[in-house]
């Protein structure tokens, strides 16, 4: 058994889903702090803003 076949095999077989899984990796890595961040200061300012009407 040689390591080409098996590696050519691997890399025909697995880089597909790869690809997609990282890039969707990619975008949820990338925009959860955005979206983290933006609705986490909309709630904070919510709440202030809340507390302090009341």
């Amino acid at each position: 058994m040689s390591s080409k076949p098996m590696s050519l095999e691997f890399t025909v077989e697995k880089r597909p889903i790869p690809i997609y899984k990282f890039l969707f990796y990619v975008l949820v890595i990338v925009a959860c702090p955005i979206i983290a961040y933006l609705a986490g200061d909309c709630l904070v300012e919510y709440y202030v803003v809340n507390f302090w009407n009341v």
